[in-house]
């Protein structure tokens, strides 16, 4: 049998709370997340990779929750172990940065999530020249912070990167590519722009076909 302090159990404790985050029971995630941080701490020792990536779990959850402030502790934590262990230029980094500009970002704090969000770009073009996700979320949040500041022109830049970049790296029907699409029809009807109503329509339609999808559950 494993004992109380075995790696397996935490790596356990970690997959089970992934899963039932990525699932939104956060209720069910957090005691495993916080179970599996706090084996890694005495297994590892408290400045491990594992516990970077426990931390940011639980960051999510929080953000998840809006508690921003909650949130931003963990992910300042998070960052801190990893750009020590694996270096600045990481994209584990990348991904840590964007979740903690985001969590700015909610706070109001606009200016240090903005650099946040630029440095997690460089880094992420670097690794993957074809694009992912998360590099379109950074597209994405630079995007809204740009219509905010009535830059219209940098902000359908970088909706239209981060459309492209959705499609390219999670597909057309991508459930996050919705939000994308609805922000920049936002966008365009804010200055009338006729493509603004077929965009809205393809945002409807991923809505509908993920209305479709038995949850499973």
């Amino acid at each position: 049998t494993l004992g109380d302090h075995h790696p397996c159990l935490a790596d356990g404790y970690s997959a089970l709370g992934t899963c039932y985050r990525h699932q939104g029971d956060l209720a069910r995630a957090e005691p495993l997340l916080k179970k599996a941080l706090a084996l890694y701490e005495v297994i590892f020792g408290a400045d491990h990779p594992e516990v970077a990536y426990e931390l940011t779990n639980l960051g999510l959850i929080a953000l998840a929750e809006r508690k921003t402030s909650l949130a931003q502790l963990s992910f300042e934590r998070s960052l801190g172990l990893l750009e020590k262990k694996l270096g600045p230029g990481r994209p584990e980094v990348a991904l840590v940065k964007l979740n903690l500009a985001v969590a700015l970002l909610a706070d109001g704090k606009h200016q240090r999530g903005e650099v946040l969000l630029e440095e997690s770009l460089r880094i992420q073009q670097q690794f993957y020249p074809g694009g992912s996700p998360e590099l379109a979320d950074c597209h994405y949040w630079l995007a809204e912070l740009e219509a905010r500041r009535h830059h219209r022109v940098q902000a359908e830049q970088h909706y239209r990167e981060a459309i492209q970049i959705r499609e390219r790296t999670a597909g057309v029907s991508d459930p996050n590519l919705e939000t994308v699409l609805r922000a920049y029809a936002k966008l365009l009807k804010g200055t009338r722009r006729p493509e603004a109503r077929s965009i809205e329509h393809r945002a409807n339609e991923i809505a509908a076909m993920q209305k479709a999808i038995p949850s499973g559950r």
